[in-house]
């Protein structure tokens, strides 16, 4: 239960409300243009989580539809395609997860011909985690129609270094070693390069260096660019396959907007808002010019939610304590230095995790995205992974 608290005229507090507070804006679609255009429009529930999204390309229309438990976690997704007359389904996603509210598999089915979804599901992808909470492996599992039965399809592991993803290796059916991806990152602990080796004989000490993506970032923490490479026989890599460019509306705060979270998309969309996307990619490798080949544009609409409770906050001035999130850390600003007790609180008021700040870091990569509290040197500060 939430406790309600009442607001002294001469305090500084602010309402951080279960439900969001009015005004906010709301990503209402991205449209793709140049090569493969699309367009997706968005839709909310009362309490910000997305209800379903629509989205047509060249190849027609579908959608999604979206369903949650109370902790707020998609628990199914429904999906339809555009037949000319009505959206007709054909496939169906279904989520579970762990006591500790961790993603424990995630299934889906296709449907038949007539409409009808098959008793068996058609793949699972299975995960467990370490005693941090970090992803540890990830298991792909596909129904066999001809045997009726379940084979390994592949499989991957995650290995972890001061809470960041560290390495990432990923292995086929047959157990053998496909590729391996190698993760680092800059000092504020954003991710700089994301080098993928491939193997000649299934083992790593054959392995070779096939690409490399590299991201840069402005002082605000927002990505500035990535830029993809293709190594060469010699070790090296070519000029970039694709650059992306990024350009932001810094008028506009992250918590003055409510986005959507699909968990079938992987992109982090902290790094998009108020955004335009541009990529440029070689058009051909005698020419070896890059062309511009896609461009994203992010509009947005105001809805005006009203909240059902509300906890109070109190807000700390540009020289107080401040959380900067990146990946999965939360950097606490001002508290470098400070060993302190925290708390870390969702919006109902549910403790979701406590102890003693180390360096101004707190490692957050297993919790779902939305807001958060943390009480931390006698200052409550909200903040959004």
């Amino acid at each position: 239960m939430v406790k309600r608290t009442f607001l002294a005229a001469a305090s500084l507090m602010a309402f951080v409300a279960a439900f969001a507070q009015e005004n906010k804006q709301m990503l209402s679609s991205i449209e793709e243009k140049n090569i493969g255009d699309y367009y997706i429009e968005y839709t909310y529930n009362e309490d910000e989580t997305l209800k379903s999204l629509e989205c047509t390309d060249t190849y027609g229309t579908s959608m999604k539809e979206f369903k949650y438990n109370d902790a707020g976690q998609v628990t199914e997704i429904n999906l339809y395609a555009w037949n000319f007359f009505e959206f007709v389904q054909y496939a169906y996603v279904q989520y579970s997860y762990n006591d500790q509210g961790l993603l424990e598999w995630r299934r889906n089915w296709n449907f038949n011909d007539y409409g009808q979804m098959p008793e068996n599901y058609d793949a699972q992808i299975a995960y467990t985690y370490d005693s941090d909470g970090n992803v540890a492996t990830k298991v792909t599992d596909l129904y066999i129609a001809n045997i009726d039965d379940y084979a390994l399809m592949d499989s991957t592991t995650y290995t972890y270094s001061n809470g960041r993803l560290g390495r990432m290796d990923c292995y086929r059916g047959d157990g053998s070693l496909n590729s391996y991806y190698i993760y680092a990152y800059d000092a504020r602990g954003n991710l700089e390069t994301e080098t993928n080796y491939n193997t000649v004989d299934g083992t790593a000490s054959t392995a070779q260096r096939y690409s490399r993506r590299e991201y840069a970032y402005d002082r605000s923490g927002n990505l500035k660019t990535l830029i993809y490479y293709l190594a060469t026989s010699m070790g090296g890599f070519n000029m970039p396959q694709d650059s992306t460019e990024y350009f932001y509306d810094e008028t506009v705060g992250i918590d003055e907007i409510v986005y959507a979270v699909d968990p079938e998309e992987t992109k982090d969309f902290d790094q998009y808002l108020k955004s335009k996307m541009e990529g440029y990619s070689i058009y051909s490798l005698e020419e070896m010019d890059m062309k511009l080949s896609l461009t994203q544009l992010y509009e947005y609409n105001y809805e005006d939610f009203h909240a059902s409770s509300v906890v109070d906050t109190e807000m700390s001035p540009a020289s107080e304590p401040r959380v900067f999130v990146s990946g999965g850390t939360a950097y606490v600003l001002g508290m470098e230095d400070k060993d302190a007790d925290y708390v870390l609180y969702d919006l109902s008021g549910r403790v979701m995790m406590s102890g003693t700040l180390a360096y101004g870091t707190l490692d957050i990569y297993w919790l779902n995205d939305g807001y958060y509290v943390l009480s931390v040197g006698g200052k409550s500060i909200k903040f959004r992974k």
